[in-house]
């Protein structure tokens, strides 16, 4: 399970630093991709096979099945540096609109991690913290 937030600088080449605590969960390789509300989702080889075999009994004659394959399937399969760096591909670079050089922000979220542009994810934690009162019939029903 991943969890927690960090920030690290994407150097010259576009690679980030995967935090130390992550990496053994990689160890075998990673599957990096788009993801939704303009962030980069990486997960483990073993959750994105999961994840590709419930994506194999999606309906094809479905717009919004076809299109979440687009997303998801337009990743790349890789493996972390000796270093512990992950380069990102240009285009995804792009789609998530971290540029080299600018900071990173990278967050556990359960079966993934979540790689977002700073701006970006400064103004969506901002917009939880003030929508706190609207997960509250979600929290009840879980116990919490």
């Amino acid at each position: 399970m991943f969890f927690g937030e960090s920030e690290h600088n994407l150097d010259d080449k576009g690679r980030v630093i995967i935090p130390i605590r992550h990496r053994p969960a990689f160890e075998s390789g990673l599957f990096v991709t788009r993801g939704l509300e303009s962030c980069l989702w990486i997960f483990t080889l073993a959750t994105w096979r999961e994840i590709s075999e419930r994506l194999a009994d999606a309906r094809m004659m479905s717009h919004d099945a076809r299109q979440l394959e687009r997303l998801l399937y337009s990743g790349s399969e890789t493996n972390l540096d000796k270093q512990g760096r992950l380069l990102l591909p240009a285009s995804l670079r792009g789609y998530a609109g971290i540029q080299d050089g600018e900071v990173a922000v990278l967050v556990g979220v359960k079966n993934r991690i979540e790689v977002w542009n700073r701006d970006r994810w400064l103004g969506l934690t901002a917009q939880l913290g003030q929508a706190g009162s609207d997960f509250t019939e979600s929290l009840a029903e879980l116990g919490i």
